[in-house]
Protein backbone atom coordinates (compact mmCIF):
# COMPACT_ATOMS: atom_id res chain seq x y z
CA UNK A 1 0.00 0.00 0.00
CA UNK A 2 2.86 2.40 0.70
CA UNK A 3 4.03 1.87 -2.88
CA UNK A 4 0.55 2.71 -4.22
CA UNK A 5 0.51 5.91 -2.19
CA UNK A 6 4.10 6.76 -3.00
CA UNK A 7 4.72 7.25 0.71
CA UNK A 8 6.92 5.43 3.19
CA UNK A 9 5.59 4.24 6.56
CA UNK A 10 8.09 6.56 8.24
CA UNK A 11 6.08 9.49 6.81
CA UNK A 12 3.02 10.43 8.90
CA UNK A 13 1.19 11.24 5.65
CA UNK A 14 1.15 7.50 4.92
CA UNK A 15 -0.97 6.91 8.00
CA UNK A 16 -3.20 9.92 7.38
CA UNK A 17 -3.97 8.68 3.87
CA UNK A 18 -4.46 5.11 5.07
CA UNK A 19 -7.00 6.29 7.64
CA UNK A 20 -8.85 8.20 4.92
CA UNK A 21 -8.96 5.19 2.60
CA UNK A 22 -10.19 2.95 5.42
CA UNK A 23 -12.64 5.60 6.69
CA UNK A 24 -11.34 4.98 10.19
CA UNK A 25 -10.19 7.17 13.03
CA UNK A 26 -6.80 6.67 14.71
CA UNK A 27 -8.39 5.23 17.84
CA UNK A 28 -9.85 2.37 15.77
CA UNK A 29 -6.47 1.19 14.51
CA UNK A 30 -3.51 -0.66 16.00
CA UNK A 31 -0.20 -0.74 14.14
CA UNK A 32 2.62 -3.19 14.87
CA UNK A 33 5.98 -2.92 13.12
CA UNK A 34 9.59 -3.88 13.74
CA UNK A 35 10.84 -0.39 12.83
CA UNK A 36 10.84 2.23 15.56
CA UNK A 37 10.68 5.06 13.01
CA UNK A 38 7.47 3.61 11.55
CA UNK A 39 5.95 3.13 15.01
CA UNK A 40 6.79 6.73 15.91
CA UNK A 41 5.23 7.92 12.66
CA UNK A 42 1.95 6.10 13.37
CA UNK A 43 1.90 7.40 16.93
CA UNK A 44 2.36 10.95 15.66
CA UNK A 45 -1.09 10.80 14.04
CA UNK A 46 -2.74 9.24 17.09
CA UNK A 47 -2.64 5.57 16.12
CA UNK A 48 -1.91 3.04 18.86
CA UNK A 49 1.41 1.70 17.63
CA UNK A 50 3.73 -0.91 19.05
CA UNK A 51 7.26 -2.02 18.29
CA UNK A 52 7.44 -5.71 17.41
CA UNK A 53 10.15 -7.61 19.22
CA UNK A 54 8.42 -10.97 19.78
CA UNK A 55 4.96 -12.51 19.93
CA UNK A 56 4.70 -12.40 23.72
CA UNK A 57 5.38 -8.63 23.66
CA UNK A 58 2.63 -8.13 21.06
CA UNK A 59 0.19 -10.06 23.22
CA UNK A 60 1.18 -7.93 26.20
CA UNK A 61 0.88 -4.68 24.23
CA UNK A 62 -2.54 -5.62 22.86
CA UNK A 63 -3.65 -7.12 26.18
CA UNK A 64 -4.37 -10.53 24.60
Amino acid sequence: FSCDLGLDKSDPEFFKETLKVLSMSPDEVAFIDDGQENVDSAKSVGIGAFLYTDVSKVKEDLKL
